[in-house]
């Protein structure tokens, strides 16, 4: 057996390929194909959407029949595929197939990954150690606010696919040898308890974690369209997204021990209401001082919601299959608004009524949060 270092180390270099590379180096990506006249920003979100559509499938899947011994390495070959695959075709119906497909195998391998990894965590009471795991997402990120306009630079939008690709070559044969190959099932199934799923508490978190799904993904498609738009200069958008790759880094952390220290469920909440009043910021200033802010409170708060909801539903259920079935909320929220949010800016020319409508969601998701925490207190007295 791996040693859950080797084992959670492994796993945010899965994080790192098949997310933070596979699912969000579109994001700056999309400046250079609305450039290059390839798209207009209701068809970025559409081919977003198809993305997280994806991702949704590969959750219900998952969490309907569970990965099998081969899943994660699969899983992650494909996710290579399909980001490398993008430059190869032209056309909404190719780069949305395209994309809809790495959306699924980055479910999958967000799956696998998480599963294998908390498994490996709670085994050795090591879960305050949980926020590393999603650390890769935010070194991806990082990663590619300067990987793909240095690529784009010498051949265009379509080089810094295959540029990026290359490098997830690397990084999934990484993950997989160091976390033993196997996938995530490590819990035989008379180890699995998932009676509470659908409970008052899980519910709430999980429509929760909908809205934070829903609310937090338009930045995270167009940022740096945002912060460009704003501010006036691309440089400033790729230089936004590289503060949110790097400040998603290292806060997971910081969330990770603040919600075992002061308490799951308060800390969350006060997380998504930080990254709402963020969510703000370009709506009332197109100083770049602002859109950096928000750059940072975006990648410090986006990925340690994930962290904090995973944990808070382990924490609800510690023997139930609880991270698919929470990802499937989670990608249900993700798919409409990319799309949504596209075709908001793209009739309006501004993003201010995108960001006030994934504030406003957000501001729902914690409110529910809150309630969420209390239901689970509560009934938990009951019990004693």
């Amino acid at each position: 057996m791996k040693h859950y270092g080797a084992v959670l180390l492994g796993g945010a270099a899965a994080m790192f390929t098949a997310m933070g590379i596979g699912r969000f180096a579109y994001t700056p990506a999309i400046t250079f194909m609305l450039e290059a006249g390839a798209l207009n920003t209701a068809q970025a979100g559409f081919i977003a959407s198809a993305n997280f559509a994806g991702y949704l499938a590969g959750a219900v899947y998952y969490s309907i029949s569970p990965p099998k011994k081969r899943t994660f390495e699969i899983s992650l070959a494909l996710s290579v595929l399909t980001t490398a695959a993008m430059p190869v075709f032209d056309g909404m119906l190719w780069w949305s197939t395209i994309r809809f497909f790495s959306g699924f195998y980055s479910a999958a391998v967000f799956v696998c990954a998480a599963e294998k990894v908390y498994t490996a965590l709670y085994e050795n009471m090591k879960q305050t150690l949980g926020g590393f795991l999603f650390s890769g997402i935010g070194a991806g990120i990082a990663f590619s606010s300067w990987a793909v306009p240095f690529a784009s630079h010498y051949g265009g939008w379509r080089v810094s696919w295959y540029f990026i690709g290359a490098v997830c070559t690397l990084t999934a044969l990484t993950a997989v040898w160091l976390s033993g190959g196997r996938s995530a099932s490590a819990r035989r199934s008379t180890e699995v308890d998932n009676r509470g799923l659908f409970s008052p508490p899980m519910l709430l978190l999980a429509f929760a974690y909908l809205l934070e799904g829903s609310g937090y993904i338009i930045a995270g498609t167009f940022l740096v369209d945002i912060i460009k738009l704003s501010s006036g200069s691309s440089g400033a958008g790729f230089t936004g997204w590289a503060l949110a790759g790097g400040t998603a880094v290292f806060s997971n952390f910081l969330w990770s021990w603040a919600g075992h220290r002061f308490g799951l469920f308060r800390v969350l909440f006060l997380l998504l209401m930080l990254q709402a009043a963020g969510m703000l910021l370009p709506v009332f200033s197109n100083s770049i001082s602002a859109a950096y802010l928000f750059s940072i409170i975006f990648g410090g708060t986006f990925l340690g919601a994930v962290t904090l909801a995973l944990a808070c539903g382990r924490h609800i259920m510690p023997k139930g299959n609880t991270a698919p079935f929470l990802t499937v909320f989670f990608g249900i929220g993700q798919i409409i608004s990319p799309w949504i949010g596209g075709l908001m800016a793209y009739k309006s020319g501004s993003f201010a009524a995108p960001l006030i409508f994934s504030s406003a969601n957000i501001i729902v998701g914690a409110a529910l949060t809150a309630l969420a925490g209390t239901v689970y207190i509560r009934r938990k007295k009951c019990r004693s």
